[in-house]
């Protein structure tokens, strides 16, 4: 059994340490983000559990994040305004959800969250069927609206991995001769939020 996480907050030059707790987990819990009201969100793993997504701030207990019907998740990003999103998934099923603490944990639809912006704008990736095999593709999804598709370099893949405040997305695609690890921003998106 681990000994709790922590969570080291710089403070006038010191760091302060605080154990967040484990949920009784049985390998190292991994945190992915963190806000600047020190809301962190990550992964734990329990036996019989596999990984659970979970959230915690200061003066709160750990919060698991799990959908009905999936036994892993992880929460991947949490905004400013304390919005978190993760993806919960069982074999190659994967279902995006949101969290907050005033409305909990809701259902998103399929795919893969990646990030969150300060407006509520959703960073994801889908699993698409092409030909015979799996390929993902990058979308945006503001609050409340459709999904925007953002595309690839010709090679019908897109692995979107960070989203600004501002709507700039970066992360990798296929080009169309099917080369990878092509770095790429994909371009500018500024949805009405």
């Amino acid at each position: 059994m681990l000994s709790g996480l922590a969570v080291a907050v710089p403070v006038l030059g010191a760091n302060l340490i605080t154990d967040i707790g484990t949920l009784n987990s049985t390998r190292a819990p991994r945190i992915f983000d963190a806000n600047n009201q020190n809301r962190v969100v990550g992964s734990f793993f329990r036996s019989g559990d596999g990984e659970i997504g979970f959230t915690w701030a200061p003066g709160e207990e750990m919060v698991p994040l799990t959908l009905p019907g999936f036994a892993n998740s992880y929460a991947i990003a949490v905004n400013e305004r304390g919005r978190v999103v993760g993806t919960a998934y069982q074999g190659t099923s994967e279902r995006m959800f949101s969290w907050t603490s005033s409305g909990g944990i809701v259902d998103l639809g399929d795919g893969q969250a990646i990030d969150i912006n300060v407006s509520g704008v959703i960073l994801g990736s889908n699993r698409v069927a092409v030909n015979g095999s799996f390929q993902r593709q990058a979308f945006v999804q503001p609050t409340g609206q459709a999904r925007i598709p953002i595309g690839d370099l010709g090679g019908g893949s897109s692995f979107p991995q960070a989203l600004s405040d501002n709507g700039h997305v970066v992360g990798a695609s296929l080009t169309e001769n099917q080369q990878q690890g092509r770095r790429v921003r994909f371009r500018e998106t500024r949805p009405a939020c």
